[in-house]
């Protein structure tokens, strides 16, 4: 979930190049009312990457709404949150929440679903990613 085409558009390419297309059903969000849209209406989503700054409706926004319609959802999914600062009030409010890691920009879509691919496969904690706990 993210408002920038080129950011979703070369996500989607680094699943296709990693292999993982076939791993993940890939849904796009450009703001944070079509993401809540998504994780209210479909319950088979398991990751979630998400911008903090979206229009409409941001991030935190979204996710807080995600929290007051299905409570406990946001502990269901591994949500990993872009951003180009690490706030660190924001980051305590969402870490207890459980949201699995902050990912600092500029990230490089191929380098995360590799990471993710990895992990998924060896359980591994991050490694190049500039990540902020």
């Amino acid at each position: 979930m993210d408002d920038q085409l080129v950011f979703r558009a070369q996500f989607r390419r680094a699943l296709t190049e990693t292999g993982l297309e076939q791993t993940f059903e890939f849904a796009e969000a450009s703001n944070g009312h079509e993401g809540l849209d998504v994780l209210l209406n479909d319950d088979t989503v398991e990751y979630v990457v998400v911008d903090v700054h979206m229009p409409e409706l941001d991030g935190p926004s979204m996710l807080r709404a995600l929290e007051a319609e299905k409570p406990g959802r946001i502990r269901e999914l591994k949500v990993f949150m872009i951003t180009t600062s690490a706030d660190r009030s924001l980051m305590k409010e969402f870490e207890q929440l459980g949201i699995e890691a902050w990912l600092v920009k500029p990230l490089d879509p191929t380098q995360f679903v590799s990471w993710l691919g990895n992990t998924l496969a060896q359980q591994d904690t991050a490694d190049g990613l500039s990540v902020a706990r």
